[in-house]
């Protein structure tokens, strides 16, 4: 897991992943101002990007995930969120595994579960398998603008 401002990637992160890279790349230069919400292609099943606006929740409401086959990066673009991670500990409960059909699975209760908070302009690094729970309200339930792009792990030194 990785997290920071997009603005100080391209200096901190100079010798990135190819396929991070371009992904940041996609972020830094598209204005998502009057897009709506939904899928863009960015290269095919490879890497794409999923734009979507909602309100954030109580961790109550708030399932943890991880994929197998996928990194994600989340971008906020407007509000803010708080995003739970944790290790696969002992006592992690698994709620659904969907790993063969929908590349996730879920989870219901994460141990040794620490946050970070994203704000307009930061973004949020998660590798296959590093569990992660987003969408979580920090004070009270806000709305938020944020983009996650999909990288299949083939494609992150590609």
């Amino acid at each position: 897991m990785m997290a920071g401002w997009l603005e100080n990637w391209a200096g901190q992160w100079a010798a990135a992943p190819a396929g991070l890279s371009r992904a940041m790349a996609f972020l830094r230069e598209t204005d998502f101002g009057s897009m709506p919400a939904g899928r863009i292609e960015l290269e095919g099943e490879r890497m794409y990007a999923l734009l979507s606006e909602s309100v954030t929740r109580s961790p109550e409401a708030a399932l943890g995930e991880a994929h197998g086959v996928y990194a994600d990066v989340h971008y906020v673009l407007d509000g803010a969120e708080r995003i739970g991670f944790a290790p696969a500990a002992d006592g992690t409960k698994v709620k659904q595994d969907l790993l063969k059909t929908e590349d996730v699975v879920l989870y219901d209760r994460l141990v040794q579960e620490s946050c970070l908070y994203l704000r307009k302009g930061m973004y949020a690094v998660f590798l296959p398998g590093e569990i992660h729970r987003p969408g979580m309200h920090i004070d009270a339930p806000a709305s938020i603008r944020k983009v996650v792009v999909k990288i299949r792990l083939d494609r992150l030194n590609a």
